[in-house]
């Protein structure tokens, strides 16, 4: 029993349980304690420390589907655990939605099932767990928001965020059921967010209609989108019932639906080169499509347990030493260490051998939408501008929603002094990070540049609001107001500056005393500020 704890102790330890945010790519996670976990998942109680790691292993990704679904069919106990059950049950409609936005944005069923992501089957099943995912958490009057696919890349840094969908205490309404419904059509019908809205305007005079659907599969779709006018809650949940069953029935007849998904994925050759996109919730993960674990018995879960260790904790030496025995082990075969390697000599400087270790890591996975973007970075920190520009490019081909990648590109256009197109990269980045005090401040210099005043004032207060100890925050808007000849705000902000920045406090003292004797020109000031900087 001992062992057996020590097992449990283990698989927790390697989750940063406080924190919904991954220093290390998830599918590295799974892969490195999925023996631990499925141990776990054997013998899951309704303690919280137990549930909390086993919660972790369902809200990966779509990639972990068939891991999802087998566990919670083999370890029964998983069902005795309310808390958990009720978590999967949103946690199976994450994978769906996932799956729903690779389609939208070009993958196939056809491409998946080619590139090993998902079988016909797992998708049927997907499926099936969808709509008793859906039935459960609406019996149980369970509350989940962001549920619409446009919403699936939003984040809050101030609530916990269990894949897409965030929880809340809240009473479920029942018009819940209903947006499941559309969130089918859109995963069959392939429509963007705007033809969807437009079709739901569109029901409310008329049903939903597509000649290329199976007769009872739209059927199903209406009698589901219907019964949001249902009022009476116990006739509700019967004829959900009755909904689940027939759809069930539907994906066990394997005529009229299997010829539906055979003539549904029909090979595209326009998205042969379509890459499956990854998920950037975690911003901080490393994208990754292999694991550790090219050959299990290479590597022992200690070494990459204590290589992560050392990562998180900013040891670099170790780390460094760490990571490199793990790719001797792996033979130089696995993208992962190699790019934390490289990320190591990257923060050290050594931007040549960063260059060298990001390419071999791109070579072995050309997937690894995060190393080309920190080449980008590199070559720009050598001024190798053409470079860089190439490699931020691909980083976003790889994975268009990603705002940090945006927000590079604008940075790039920024230091190249064209404001208007920065900030086209800019606002798109701050649409799938509305949260992140740099890419407000990185707005407000554009603005600022462009002599927007007004809007640059609003983002960089923005941006202090967000992070009240933001260094630049503070040193921009002192600049914005010295050039609208606002003088003690622009002293308030230099001096609130100093505070955060304390290095600076004695080049902010000559400034201030240069403008309390009236005797600093706007020429002469901007040198100074680049002294400060």
């Amino acid at each position: 029993m001992d062992s057996n704890n020590a097992l449990i102790e283990s698989a927790f330890n390697q989750f940063n349980i406080d924190s919904y945010v991954f220093a290390l790519n998830k599918e590295f996670i799974i892969a490195k304690t999925q023996r631990s976990i499925i141990y776990l998942c054997s013998q899951v109680n309704s303690t919280f420390k137990n549930v909390q790691v086993a919660l972790k292993v369902f809200y990966q990704s779509r990639s972990q589907l068939e891991l999802t679904i087998k566990a919670h069919k083999i370890f029964p106990k998983l069902n005795e655990c309310e808390y958990l059950v009720n978590h999967y049950a949103i946690g199976v409609i994450n994978n769906i939605l996932a799956i729903c936005m690779d389609f939208i944005q070009g993958s196939t069923i056809d491409y998946m099932v080619k590139n090993r992501i998902l079988t016909k089957n797992q998708l049927k099943e997907a499926l099936k767990c969808y709509m008793k995912a859906v039935q459960y958490l609406n019996t149980k009057n369970i509350q989940h928001s962001n549920i619409k696919c446009s919403n699936l890349f939003v984040t809050n840094k101030n609530k916990p965020i269990i894949g897409c969908i965030q929880v809340s205490d809240e009473k479920a309404s029942t018009s819940n059921f209903y947006e499941y419904g559309w969130v089918l059509i859109q995963l069959f019908g392939g429509y963007e967010d705007v033809d969807i809205n437009q079709l739901k305007k569109e029901h409310k005079r008329k049903k939903y209609q597509n000649e290329q659907f199976p007769e009872e599969f739209i059927a199903i779709l209406n009698d589901l989108i219907l019964y949001q006018q249902i009022s009476d809650e116990d006739i509700l949940i019967k004829e959900q019932e009755n909904v689940v069953k027939r759809f069930n029935d539907l994906l066990d007849k394997d005529s009229s639906f299997d010829s539906f998904i055979e003539k549904y994925t029909k090979p595209n050759e326009s998205l042969k080169q379509q890459t499956i996109r990854i998920s950037p919730l975690n911003r901080k993960a490393i994208q990754n499509q292999k694991s550790y674990f090219i050959n299990t018995a290479l590597v022992d879960q200690k070494d990459l347990i204590k290589a992560e260790g050392y990562f998180q904790e900013g040891q670099i030496t170790k780390a460094s030493q760490e990571f490199s025995k793990i790719i001797n082990k792996t033979k130089w075969l696995d993208a992962t260490p190699i790019y934390n390697l490289a990320y190591l000599q990257f923060q050290e400087k050594d931007y040549e051998e960063a260059i060298k270790l990001f390419k071999i890591s791109i070579k072995l996975n050309p997937m690894y939408s995060s190393a080309y973007n920190l080449i980008g970075c590199t070559y720009d920190e050598i001024d190798q501008c053409k470079k860089s520009l190439k490699y931020y490019k691909k980083s976003i081909q790889l994975a268009k929603n990603s705002g940090n990648f945006l927000n590079n590109i604008g940075i790039y256009y920024f230091k190249q002094m064209k404001y208007k197109i920065s900030l086209q990269y800019i606002t798109r980045a701050l649409e799938l990070e509305p949260e992140d005090d740099r890419i407000h401040g990185n707005l407000g210099m554009n603005y600022l540049k462009l002599k927007k005043y007004k809007q640059a004032k609003y983002h960089l207060k923005k941006q202090i609001q967000i992070n009240p100890k933001t260094r630049s925050g503070y040193y921009s808007l002192a600049i914005l107001y010295k050039i609208i000849d606002k003088i003690q705000k622009s002293i308030y902000y230099f001096k609130k500056h100093s505070e955060v920045n304390p290095d600076s406090t004695n080049a902010i003292n000559k400034i201030i005393d240069a403008f309390n004797k009236q005797i600093l020109t706007e020429e002469t000031s901007l040198k100074q500020f680049q002294k400060v900087t």
